[in-house]
């Protein structure tokens, strides 16, 4: 049985998801050999949290859901690259409010007492994995406006190579 890792995300929107795919297919061409995300996989990650059971599952997906979140748009207008991770990514400037975004998430995580990755966050959606070794990405793109909605618990399986997200619905 595939390990669940869990993750605190926002899913874009699908006209965001569109204009993340169509980057996705440029960079494909040049580095066909790596892998795309899947459409349905494209996400920000708020907080990475790894494992936990299903009752704190819940629990964290029903406080997220009761999160007082402001509107903001997050312009994504670039691609790039982490070339030691040999990952192809689509970002732009993170605005003071989706930074707190990424801090309201993680102190609410800390007061369920649920731990989590306590790297700085990046904001960033990966599009490309397994790039070639010291591959170098750094280009601008037409920009991407997302508007952000409330965050999500999203659920992680690995089956068969693939990887399959899911939505952790909040049960009372």
């Amino acid at each position: 049985m595939a390990a669940v890792r869990y993750f605190v995300a926002q899913m874009p929107p699908p006209q965001v998801a569109q204009r993340l795919v169509d980057a996705t297919g440029s960079l494909q061409a040049e580095f066909s050999q790596a892998r795309a995300t899947a459409s349905e996989n494209l996400h920000l990650t708020l907080a990475f949290i790894g494992a936990l059971n299903s009752t704190r599952a819940a629990d964290v997906a029903r406080n997220l859901q009761a999160l007082e979140t402001a509107a903001f748009t997050w312009t994504l207008d670039r691609l790039a690259a982490f070339v030691p991770a040999r990952i192809a990514w689509a970002g732009g400037a993170a605005p003071a409010a989706l930074l707190e975004l990424a801090a309201q998430c993680r102190a609410l995580l800390d007061r369920l007492e649920v731990p989590y990755d306590r790297k700085s966050f990046v904001a960033h959606v990966t599009l490309l994995r397994d790039l070639p070794r010291r591959a170098s990405i750094e280009r601008t793109i037409e920009p991407i406006s997302w508007p952000m909605a409330t965050p999500v618990l999203m659920s992680s399986r690995a089956s068969g190579g693939d990887v399959r997200y899911e939505r952790v619905p909040a049960r009372s």
